[in-house]
């Protein structure tokens, strides 16, 4: 009797990666540290409404602080969601080409539906554990009501489909990417392309809808723009829900509706980009493994470097490899991410062009001002970006030469551990040579239409300096053969360190009843501002006139410029000793020993020829 063979469509891919990531010690790791952090906040909230008396009145207070705690595991959950999709799926396929083992995968009789999407479910499947973890928190929060189950559904199932769509769009960056960090990087700038349109958007429609004679095509963009972009938009969806219940419409069936909407979006995205990768894999893939050799060829006559790029005996070989050689060739992502950013940084610029300028609204002097905000805001980002791009570059600089099979043979050369250490930690600070550019734009435009104060330029470029070497060390002590571990590393080190922990305490304070702004008013806090570069780098750009108001004003900020001239004292110092540490761990890592005069003196009593390794 035949029996009914259905269709193999994850494969024995799916089986083996579910297992092998099961077993990741990092995983396991990662959930416990997530749900530690969510019973900390339950207990913190519920301990600070207890004391101030809010959880004993009645049963209805009970209800709020289980409503208020929901609100904030979501938003936690999203952004969480958000940045795990791609970090989970982006090494999918891009082990296998980091580990040039996605050829053999190829020459099997699996086909691409069973590579893309077996590798995609095992690791959605291991994700989905990490979403699980809220789970019994919602189920705790069942017993002091306020919370419809209704919401909690639509909730996971909002996650679930958020996930599908973002980890298919990974699996699509992963098959066009050679590197998993590539497709990981490209990945987030989609997302960061997304939200600009979101909010460019926002920002036109706004302008028109300010003018009755323009009207009706702000109700036109409206409409075709920005309900399609915030149908996606997981925070925005919940804010329609919001303003749909204050209309007097049903809360369940409010959340059903938008639920709907949410999932057509996602539902598409993920159908569109998983497809595309299966069409695309084995095809891409064969192209980037033996037809690159032609196009580089081809594309290296035209690259912008090959005109400026000096001769090798005027530099130092270790020196010159790295400014010139080692980023390899500029991917079609390379150039999609930088075209993003430099349209998200320049493009507020034209607006305010067109619209200060104009001589029935505002003024030149009104220019100024909001080019000073735009300098502190874009500027601001520009810098955090590069500070990111420099630490990611020197964080991947022992696991670039293992993946290109490089390692042995710059260890077999007679230079020093030292000078090999020095040019990759000076090629890591020369990397982000396109956010140098847009950020000496930005502050260009500033200084010219008077946003900035061209005395603070110095200031601002010494902090900068002192930040980016900071980033520079931390990410040489972080770097390690396995690429992943040492990116993770620098990334969370430096997020923290550049003065993210701030948004950490701000919120465990917000849960502390005790009114924690009445702090701002002490010169303590102004003085520990200097230590938070972000805040520094955004409040180091003023104009003239700010600075005139600052200097005349009965209480000048004499704390927060101290501060500042401390804290980045403070990084530069910490920079030099984590320039140090990263040698030391180099050498550890590389196996050689640095000859000083008087070892060499004490090898050559031996008569034999000293090494320089």
């Amino acid at each position: 009797m035949a029996t009914l063979r259905l269709p193999r469509v994850l494969g024995p891919v799916f089986y083996f990666d579910l297992v092998r990531l099961a077993r990741r010690r990092r995983y396991f790791v990662l959930r416990t540290a997530y749900s530690v952090l969510l019973a900390s906040l339950l207990m913190l909230l519920f301990f600070s409404d207890y004391v101030s008396g809010r959880a004993r009145q009645s049963a209805q207070a009970l209800a709020d602080v289980s409503e208020q705690f929901f609100y904030v595991i979501v938003f936690i959950q999203m952004t969480a969601i958000f940045c795990l999709t791609p970090a989970y799926t982006a090494g999918a396929l891009g082990e296998e080409k980091d580990g040039q083992t996605l050829e053999y995968v190829l020459t099997t009789d699996l086909t691409n539906k069973e590579i893309v999407l077996g590798k995609f479910a095992a690791r959605i499947l291991n994700l989905l554990l990490f979403v699980l973890v809220s789970l019994p928190v919602f189920a705790a929060l069942q017993l002091l009501g306020g919370l419809s189950p209704v919401l909690i559904l639509a909730f996971f199932a909002a996650t679930l489909f958020t996930i599908l769509s973002l980890g298919s769009l990974t699996m699509l960056c992963a098959v066009y990417a050679t590197r998993t960090v590539t497709a990981l990087w490209s990945t987030y700038g989609l997302l960061f392309f997304y939200g600009f349109l979101w909010l460019f958007g926002r920002w036109i429609w706004a302008y028109f809808d300010a003018y009755p004679e323009t009207k009706n095509l702000a109700d036109w963009i409206s409409i075709y723009v920005l309900v399609p972009l915030e149908a996606g938009n997981p925070f925005m969806s919940m804010m329609t829900v919001a303003q749909e219940v204050l209309r007097g419409a049903d809360f369940a069936q409010a959340v059903m509706r938008q639920l709907g909407i949410y999932a057509l979006f996602h539902v598409i995205v993920a159908v569109v980009a998983a497809m595309w990768a299966v069409a695309r894999v084995r095809a891409v893939y064969l192209r980037q493994r033996y037809g690159i050799a032609a196009k580089r060829t081809t594309s290296a006559r035209l690259h912008p470097w090959k005109i400026w790029r000096p001769a090798l005996g005027h530099w130092h070989p270790l020196i010159w490899k790295e400014l010139f050689f080692a980023r390899g060739k500029t991917t079609w992502l390379h150039r999609l991410f930088n075209v993003v950013v430099f349209l998200t940084a320049l493009t507020p610029v034209a607006f305010f062009f067109v619209l200060f300028l104009h001589p029935q609204h505002w003024e030149p002097q009104e220019l100024a001002e909001a080019m000073n905000r735009y300098t502190r805001i874009c500027g601001t980002g520009v810098q955090l970006l590069a500070l990111l791009a420099i630490g990611y570059w020197a964080a991947s600089t022992v696991a670039n030469e293992k993946t290109r099979l490089t390692w042995d043979s710059l260890m077999l050369t007679p230079l020093p551990a030292s000078e090999i250490y020095f040019a990759k930690w000076f090629g890591s600070l020369a990397a982000p040579k396109s956010l140098y550019i847009l950020l000496a734009i930005v502050w260009g435009l500033g200084v010219a239409t008077g946003g900035i104060w061209p005395p603070l330029v110095p200031l601002m470029l010494a902090a900068f300096a002192a930040y980016a070497i900071f980033m520079a060390s931390l990410g040489m002590v972080c770097a390690s053969t396995q690429l992943l571990r040492s990116l993770t590393l620098t990334i969370l080190a430096g997020l923290f360190s550049l003065g993210f922990y701030w948004c950490l305490c701000a919120c465990f304070l917000a849960f502390i009843p005790i009114p924690i702004f009445d702090l701002f008013d002490h010169d303590i806090v102004g003085f520990l501002l200097g230590f938070n570069p972000t805040l520094v780098m955004g409040l180091l750009p003023c104009t003239e006139k700010q600075m005139r108001d600052v200097l005349s004003s009965p209480k000048p900020l004499g704390l927060v410029s101290a501060g500042i001239l401390v804290g980045v004292i403070v990084y530069a110092l910490l920079a030099l000793v984590l320039y140090f540490s990263g040698k030391a761990r180099f050498l550890v890592l590389t196996g050689r020993v640095e000859w000083t005069a008087a070892k060499r003196r004490a090898f050559a009593a031996h008569s034999l020829p000293p090494s320089n390794a």
